[in-house]
């Protein structure tokens, strides 16, 4: 597995590299290659024709080396193998050149800071790296430990190809993740007062007769068939795995039963209306509101 992980130098730099050893020392087998990735804006119109565009980055790359060298001590005590790599330009954009040129399998980032100039709050920060990579990010949190071998991860389900791309994502790599883990297979369905509200044409489907009586019923198949067959393919792989109904709002459903969890896994997108749509919106509310780490897997 190839990770990429932006650092900084900023104690949340510090933190990332700490939890990735953590998970490291968790899990058999090859470790992964890690490469930490420093951004620095392209050189001004103004400085590369004042000093020359070569002179000015070269001085950035010097500047890129010093954080590198300012986390050798925490890299050295997580006992981790990185290479390093100073890039040029936007966020976002430059990050996902570096990550299709890496091949990284995964990104590992903080929620705030990363900028050469001032940090990015996580809303903007996030969709600023998630509109231009199509490589799966995980969101490591200021609190976000790994001091148990046995981890618990929801992974949320909904139908969409979005869901399942992220599904197939942990079954490619679960093995990062140690082997004591447990998966939960999270579908939310919308109480029946939201779905005739957003969807009138609902009560077609359900028929005339007891309309909650019948979503009832119907969300229950609903679960079941989107559950039920992802379920089978993690015990075929010989994964532990419970599956969880919840009902209710999407997104404050799925804070509250994540102070359960260790990792959210979700799909950069969901399906709305019936099945409850993850991410976008929702997964900024999550976001905001735990401090879980949160996989985002991009289709």
């Amino acid at each position: 597995m190839r990770i990429l992980v932006p650092v900084d130098g900023s104690d949340q730099s510090r933190h990332i590299i700490h939890y990735l050893g953590a998970l490291q020392r968790l899990h058999e087998g090859d470790s992964p290659e890690i490469e930490l990735v420093n951004v620095q804006y392209e050189p001004t119109p103004g400085l590369a024709r004042v000093f020359g565009e070569s002179a000015v980055k070269a001085a950035y790359e010097e500047e890129g080396q010093k954080v590198f060298e300012a986390l050798r001590n925490t890299v050295e005590a997580a006992e981790l193998t990185v290479k390093t790599k100073v890039v040029f330009g936007d966020m976002g954009p430059a990050l996902a050149k570096e990550a299709e040129r890496f091949g990284a399998d995964l990104i590992v980032m903080g929620s705030r800071g990363l900028n050469p100039v001032k940090g990015f709050f996580l809303g903007s920060f996030t969709n600023a790296v998630l509109s231009q990579v199509k490589t799966p990010v995980l969101l490591v949190r200021k609190h976000t430990t790994v001091e148990k071998p046995a981890l618990r991860i929801g992974v949320c389900v909904d139908g969409s190809v979005y869901g399942e791309a992220a599904v197939d994502h942990i079954l490619k790599n679960h093995g990062v993740a140690g082997n004591d883990v447990r998966y939960e297979l999270i579908n939310v369905t919308e109480p029946f007062y939201i779905i005739t509200d957003s969807s009138p044409d609902i009560t077609d489907e359900i028929g005339s007769t007891s309309y909650a009586k019948a979503y009832e019923e119907l969300a229950e198949k609903r679960f079941h068939e989107t559950v039920d067959p992802i379920a089978a393919k993690f015990k075929e792989a010989g994964l532990a795995v419970d599956c969880v109904h919840l009902t209710g709002s999407v997104a404050e459903e799925l804070v509250d039963y994540s102070k359960n969890l260790d990792l959210l896994v979700m799909g950069s997108h969901g399906r709305g209306n019936f099945t409850a749509a993850v991410l976008g919106s929702v997964a900024m509310h999550v976001a905001a509101e735990t401090d879980l780490p949160i996989l985002v897997i991009r289709r």
